[in-house]
């Protein structure tokens, strides 16, 4: 849009350069620091809040295709870093089965099989000493429905998983770290089998996500090539 100072006429052109710049490249971004364990998670984040990058033009409505794809990408980050911040390698990886009589897609009936299972294993590691922790994931794939589940370690925590569970069959396995941490198994656990607007998954309250730093930074300060401070490496 055409603009004019009274008295920095001779000025127009910086001005209209600094403007466009600000529009441009040189507008904040969000830097988002998370700091699980012995790692340092970085993230770069536009944020509206804080400026629009180029020149603003006509807002464009995302697909329910991008929509879905953008849920299902914080959900398997979300689950991935509970996992890194709460458990340790060697606790289970679990998954419990219903055999073909046994099966059922009644809401109700799977909140209560899954309540009565929460319940008893309490029970268990209470005695044991222990306070029992946990992700769990109901996966539905038409009649079928299985319980996936990421479960804290105490002694024969297999045998007895086995003898508790007469629904059908129990597969669990070494919590081991991939490549790319846990994003592998969050992906696992919460790919598609979910009714719309169900929660993805449930937990203890003794699992809690990692505290992250947010901090507002102009695009300039952000390296394109970013150097590992003291200690560490970049993967």
């Amino acid at each position: 849009k055409a603009f004019k100072i009274k008295g920095l006429e001779p000025f127009q052109n910086s001005i209209k350069s600094i403007i466009f710049r600000y529009r441009g490249r040189e507008m904040p971004y969000l830097k988002k620091v998370t700091v699980i364990k012995n790692k340092v998670y970085v993230e770069k984040v536009f944020s509206t809040r804080y400026g629009c990058s180029g020149i603003p033009g006509p807002k464009r409505k995302k697909t329910k295709e991008q929509v879905r794809r953008q849920h299902e990408k914080e959900r398997k980050k979300k689950v991935s870093w509970l996992i890194e911040n709460n458990f340790e390698l060697g606790e289970w990886y679990v998954t419990l089965t219903f055999r073909k009589e046994c099966r059922t897609t009644d809401k109700q009936r799977i909140r209560e099989i899954r309540n009565w299972l929460m319940k008893e294993l309490r029970k268990i590691f209470k005695k044991s000493g222990h306070e029992l922790k946990y992700i769990l994931v109901t996966e539905k794939l038409k009649s079928c429905v299985h319980f996936h589940m990421v479960i804290n370690d105490v002694p024969k925590l297999p045998r007895i998983l086995t003898g508790l569970w007469h629904y059908g069959r129990v597969y669990t396995s070494s919590l081991y770290e991939s490549d790319d941490g846990f994003d592998q198994l969050a992906s696992y656990m919460v790919k598609e089998g979910r009714e719309p607007g169900e929660q993805a998954y449930t937990k203890s309250r003794n699992v809690v996500m990692p505290e992250t730093k947010v901090e507002v930074i102009d695009s300039r300060k952000w390296t394109s090539k970013p150097k590992p401070k003291k200690g560490y490496y970049i993967q």
